[in-house]
């Protein structure tokens, strides 16, 4: 079976050595897609481990779509008895069209749509879908006159881990905060600090990479409504991935912000975690954060934050303030490395110091880079 794995643009190489380290078949990959294969417990290992994706997709099939009636034809075609329950309500909730004769969006998810509710009509001897119980979503992509359908296996994207109730102005995803992790080698060796954490996001997706955490362990899914989900194989591949956590492992995880409100949040935040750690959250403006005031010992770590941006907060001269400020790093955390995530495309010329590391990503509707620093 084809799975697809979607992300945010600029992390599909993050999510495609996840799927690999999953065991699983990588196919090819495209703009915010990887795709793969396997079975249904790869539908389930995809949705309870991957930090980097957003939702995974079971492939029904593929077909010509030229025009409504190889739209209508294709779709009634594909076994979607096999997938769907009629105790669920089922959606056309995404369709994308890239150089293809159908453009009009509404039409194309009206035509599925209807030709989706024949066949299951059809098949189950109704005349019309009961529509009631939870959501399953499909979706269509159109691209040179042909249609890929899939079954969203997700339900809420994957970034809804659970833990968050409490966010900033401008929260950062999870699944972003994740991948700004990895791309920055932080191991949990090494100590961790974020000036700017807010509610807490990048200091509880460390606790969860540190500690083997899977991200999917205290959410529910689509797939669990789908006809062939078997709940106890569910329950065994979760208790299996709750074994393999180890608290044990020593951590140096601290955060700090100048606003109570949001360091409160992140407490709250972090709490939810249920993890008998403790992490350090202090009251400090940026300008005071020294390593020494961050139980970090003579150890160099990582500064990994994500600074207001200006566009989204309608303040950009004090987010360029803000990067000129952080050029105090270089005395306050010698040997540090600094990882920003932000869409000033003039930061590391505002801080002064070279990135080596620059990575093309968007956060939400907005492009933006991340940049490691060595300091």
């Amino acid at each position: 079976m084809q799975l697809i794995a979607l992300c945010p643009f600029g992390l599909e190489k993050l999510t495609r050595d996840e799927v690999k380290a999953l065991g699983l078949k990588v196919g090819g990959q495209a703009a915010g897609k990887v795709f793969f294969e396997g079975g249904w417990d790869a539908i389930l290992k995809a949705n309870l481990h991957l930090r980097t994706a957003e939702r995974v997709l079971a492939v029904l099939g593929t077909f010509p779509a030229g025009d409504f009636d190889q739209l209508f034809e294709g779709t009634t075609s594909l076994p979607w008895e096999e997938w769907l329950s009629p105790h669920t309500t089922i959606v056309v909730e995404k369709v994308k069209t890239y150089k293809s004769k159908l453009t009009s969006i509404p039409a194309v998810q009206g035509m599925v749509q209807k030709a989706v509710f024949q066949r299951l009509c059809d098949r189950w001897g109704l005349r019309s879908l009961p529509q009631v119980g939870p959501v399953t979503g499909l979706r269509v992509y159109l691209e040179h006159d042909r249609a890929l359908a899939a079954v969203d296996t997700t339900g809420p994207a994957l970034h809804n881990r659970g833990y968050r109730k409490n966010a900033g102005e401008a929260p950062i995803k999870e699944n972003l905060a994740a991948a700004l992790l990895l791309f920055s080698g932080w191991r949990r060796k090494y100590p961790l600090y974020d000036p700017l954490c807010g509610s807490g996001t990048i200091l509880a997706e460390a606790l969860l990479f540190a500690f083997d955490i899977p991200p999917g362990l205290r959410r529910a899914f689509a797939f669990e409504h789908l006809v062939p989900h078997v709940a106890l194989d569910w329950k065994i591949l979760k208790d299996e991935g709750r074994a393999k956590i180890d608290t044990s492992h020593r951590v140096r995880i601290c955060g700090s912000d100048k606003d109570l409100r949001v360091l409160e949040a992140a407490r709250q935040n972090l709490d939810r975690l249920e993890l008998d750690v403790k992490v350090q959250l202090e009251h400090l403006s940026m300008e005071e954060a020294r390593a020494d005031r961050v139980g970090a010992g003579d150890d160099a770590g990582f500064l990994i934050t994500n600074p207001p941006y200006g566009e989204r907060l309608n303040d950009r001269p004090h987010a360029e303030n803000l990067s000129r400020q952080m050029r105090h790093f270089s005395r306050t955390f010698p040997g540090w490395k600094l990882g920003v995530l932000t869409s000033l495309e003039t930061f590391p010329a505002q801080i002064g110091l070279e990135a080596y590391v620059v990575r093309n990503l968007v956060n939400g509707p907005l492009p933006v880079k991340y940049y490691q620093i060595q300091l």
